[in-house]
């Protein structure tokens, strides 16, 4: 437990600084986010409340010294001045006064709860907003953030969407000329995909799955690892958000597992590499060829994305699994199959809806339709 929350909360710094690095940059070198820049300004929640102001409009009465009572708070309030007209009785003026009743205009800051919250959208988005991925910078995909406005309408936020650091476009994967090596703003040069849908889960935004060529949101609310399925960990979406993000994922170096796992290895054999955590806090990481027995393949069921030897992991066929009350099932839309239990609900995650995984529980068992910690 202990363990799980230094990660967590280690990678919730990482995050919240790169958050704060982009606003900053927003300010100083563009001027500030506006459609100029391709980022609609961000909604203000809450700020109504400065219209109160607006009485300085009850100096207009004519009794002279009664108008000093107009520098109270409703501008509407200060027609009471017309009573100085008749120029005797500018004590009337005096009347001005009700314009504290403006106050009232602080009920706007009922704007700060003025959308619906969730376990993946725990705070509501107040920064680059979007109606599409063209309203985001390079590098960024709008999706939806999982709040919603009072009246139930979806609000959509640029997400960070890039590969790993590259010099030019011959260091980024490049079947059909995918991919481009972009400036991304405050990450330097990252390979991008520049062309629809998607090769890869890596080529979607954290907690989306590759599911022929497109991204699907498959992302898990969690507290803790524990909420999640084997082989998934619960880590930050957001300064404020958690999700189970599945942890053996293609990619072609450390890089593209940034918020997943520490490392980039063929666990399996397959010729192909996926994120992969470690026994411990120190190399090297867990690959079947390390294991046997009746722990055959790495799996990840404790804390974080420390793997292990076990009985739930990457498999090529039946015979890499613990015994034969288990299979090598393909579950993922990869293609990558893992020895599961015999017997579940569900064969792929085509049999379940999104926002949730075809995947073995935590504890094991057959695999069935996850959808993480209740809300």
């Amino acid at each position: 437990m202990v363990t799980e929350v230094f990660v967590i909360i280690g990678m919730r710094k990482t995050m919240a600084y790169r958050a704060f690095s982009f606003a900053a940059f927003c300010l100083l070198v563009l001027g500030g986010c506006s459609d100029d820049e391709g980022i609609r300004p961000p909604p203000v929640f809450g700020t109504g409340g400065i219209g109160g102001t607006g009485n300085v409009s009850a100096t207009g009465g004519t009794g002279g010294t009664a108008g000093v009572g107009g520098t109270g708070a409703a501008g509407t309030a200060g027609q009471g001045g017309d009573a100085g007209t008749g120029g005797t009785s500018g004590t009337g003026g005096t009347g001005g006064t009700g314009g504290t009743g403006g106050t009232g205009g602080t009920g706007g800051t009922g704007g700060a709860a003025g959308c619906n919250t969730s376990l993946l959208c725990a705070e509501c988005p107040r920064d680059f907003p979007c109606d599409s991925d063209g309203d985001c910078f390079v590098g960024y995909d709008c999706v939806p953030s999982m709040c919603t406005t009072l009246t139930g309408e979806p609000i959509n936020r640029c997400t960070e969407n890039f590969g790993g650091e590259c010099q030019d476009d011959d260091d980024c994967t490049s079947p059909n000329d995918d991919y481009a090596c972009l400036q991304v703003p405050l990450e330097g040069k990252r390979c991008v995909k520049v062309t629809p849908g998607c090769n890869e889960d890596f080529d979607c935004v954290n907690g989306f799955s590759c599911e022929r060529g497109t991204c699907v949101d498959r992302r898990l609310p969690c507290r803790l690892s524990d909420d999640c399925p084997v082989n998934y960990t619960c880590d930050p979406l957001t300064n404020t958000s958690l999700a189970c993000l599945r942890i053996h994922v293609s990619c072609d170096s450390e890089l593209d597992c940034v918020g997943v796992a520490p490392s980039c290895q063929d666990v399996d054999g397959d010729g192909r590499t996926e994120c992969v955590g470690f026994f411990t806090f120190e190399p090297p990481a867990c690959k079947n060829s390390d294991c046997g027995g009746s722990t055959p393949v790495c799996e990840a069921s404790n804390v974080g994305t420390q793997t292990e030897c076990g009985q739930y992991g990457l498999c090529q066929s039946d015979s890499d699994c613990a015994d034969a009350s288990f299979e090598c099932a393909e579950l993922w839309p990869d293609g990558r199959k893992e020895c599961v239990k015999k017997g579940g609900s569900c064969d792929s995650f085509d049999d379940c809806p999104v926002n949730q995984v075809c995947a073995a529980p935590r504890d094991g068992g057959p695999p069935a339709c996850q959808a993480g910690a209740d809300e």
